[in-house]
């Protein structure tokens, strides 16, 4: 049963502590033992999800759709959406901006896009077969040719590539590449809005660029300073030499409005062949819920990310419904390594709730901690912080400045108090000398001889303390026989110039 502590440390220093069991003492119990916590708010940083994003679905129409801002106006507010004719049919794109993240600290953050199918349902990323003669290439990842799904735009740079120009949008009567289209923080694509398959973006309160992570550094404390507040509607702890009644967003240690990513479930099971397995969480959620699941070979092996770079391909749709985790498993055997995280779309509630709470659940005593404001009974995004749910630090991040081409790998090392690494990063690519921060994609090439693309990026797990990071900057990124059997190269135009990363630790 976890243990709940707030005050002074045996250190002399104000935090917040929840460890897992009672038979450790979470004010004596070392920082160091990070294993036995489910919380500490002397972390550097942990793991802070703003928001999460879907694709507005309209009915596919010739017309380009505006929705949730100022109509034809560039200067939109929340969302812009725009359908526009490709290949004979229609995409659409929806473009959420800086307004849309209020709580968002950074101009570039880092994001996670989702595929859903038409009857929402998760799909293991977007599995892409394009055959040529001799040529072509399987993806995981979506269509980077055409658009980054889940890209981040910083201030004033554009949308993507198409057909190895950029693409910007202001009117409501076409498209055309002249078109600009400013502000855009968030781009989300139906990859297929004919057999509506459509994007989802988690959006993290990280950097998705090489911004350093927002913290002040502790200062020498003052004699006299007030360190922790409480009252019915505040709940604040300042780090060592600051004073919590002045003290800004970056120099608490812990605050509402540093609401950490929480661990709701989380497990590693085995996915039968053409069936369907269940797990329940324990209690009911809404379907929106963040569910994140990496799959991998069935008789174990080592973990990747965003996927598996073997060219069997490993998944199986996924949804919650109620308190059951859903995984419809069309192909092969495989393994499903998954976390369930308290934030879903509902967003947080109204009402005059205390901040603190204490009751029995299931012959458990559970602490709670919300944000001032919220209702009885409160949503996910109100909770800030609750005893049964462990939050996840971050282990590693940085960034990597991809500046070698051909086949590299780039290891990263790192301290790791027993918890199980997982794999977060935007690739940044180089567009007319902007920047952009979308997803990673792999990409095997059929023709023989070439291997990897130049835009695949991908993680492997090598151990608990190393994940390395794999590129191909250089490399072609469609190769196929030409109409006179000379082989005829398609180069991704954009290079991959850096690799923006973070390694969280989940439970075990």
């Amino acid at each position: 049963m976890p243990r709940t502590f707030i005050g002074i440390d045996s250190t002399g220093e104000a935090c917040l502590k929840i460890t897992k069991d009672s038979s450790d003492d979470p004010r004596t119990t070392l920082d160091a033992s990070r294993h036995l916590f489910h919380y500490n708010s002397k972390d550097e940083a942990v793991a802070d999800i703003v928001d999460i994003k879907q694709a507005i679905h309209e009915p596919l129409s010739s017309n380009w759709i505006f929705s949730g801002g100022a109509g034809t106006s560039a200067d939109f507010v929340t969302a812009h959406q725009a359908y526009y004719g490709q290949f004979g049919g229609f995409v659409a794109n929806t473009f959420y901006g800086p307004a849309a993240f209020p709580e968002l600290d950074y101009a570039c953050p880092l994001l996670d896009f989702k595929f859903k199918d038409g009857g929402d349902k998760f799909i293991d990323m977007e599995y892409a077969y394009r055959p040529y003669t001799n040529g072509g290439y399987y993806a995981i990842g979506g269509e980077p040719d055409v658009f980054y799904p889940g890209s981040a735009f910083q201030d004033g740079q554009y949308a993507g590539p198409i057909g190895g120009s950029e693409y910007r949008f202001t009117s409501a009567t076409g498209f055309s590449s002249a078109h600009t289209f400013s502000g855009a923080l968030l781009g989300l694509k139906d990859i297929d809005a004919n057999v509506e398959r459509y994007g989802t973006c988690i959006v993290w309160n990280l950097p998705g660029d090489n911004q350093p992570v927002l913290q002040a550094a502790p200062a020498t404390p003052t004699p006299g300073e007030k360190v922790i507040e409480i009252t019915p509607s505040t709940l604040k702890i300042a780090k060592p030499g600051y004073d919590v009644s002045t003290a800004t967003k970056q120099q608490l240690a812990f605050a509402a409005e540093k609401r950490p990513a929480k661990v709701i479930a989380s497990g590693d099971i085995l996915i039968a062949a053409t069936s369907t397995t269940t797990f329940n969480i324990g209690f009911t959620v809404d379907a929106t819920v963040y569910l994140d699941v990496q799959y991998y070979d069935a008789a174990g092996g080592d973990l990747y990310f965003p996927a598996s770079p073997a060219l069997a391909f490993y998944g199986a749709k996924h949804y919650i419904s109620g308190s059951t985790v859903y995984f419809e498993n069309a192909g092969v055997a495989c393994r499903a390594r998954f976390v369930v995280v308290a934030e879903d779309t509902l967003g947080p509630s109204s009402g005059s709730n205390n901040v603190f709470q204490t009751f029995e659940e299931d012959g458990q005593k559970v602490v709670r901690l919300l944000a001032p404001g919220a209702g009885d009974p409160p949503r996910l995004s109100d909770i800030v912080i609750d005893s049964r749910w462990p939050t996840m630090p971050i282990l590693a991040e940085g960034y990597i400045d991809v500046n070698l081409a051909g086949q590299r790998t780039w290891p990263v090392t790192f301290t790791n108090p027993g918890l199980q690494p997982f794999v977060k990063m935007s690739v940044i690519t180089a567009v007319g000398g902007r920047l952009l921060a979308g997803p990673p994609v792999i990409r095997w090439l059929i023709r023989s001889g070439e291997g990897f693309s130049g835009d695949t990026v991908f993680a492997h797990v090598v151990s608990s303390t190393q994940v390395d990071f794999w590129t191909f900057r250089g490399k072609a990124v469609n190769a196929f026989t030409g109409s006179n059997g000379s082989p005829f190269f398609a180069w991704f135009t954009p290079p991959v110039v850096g690799i923006r990363y973070f390694i969280f630790g989940i439970p075990v």
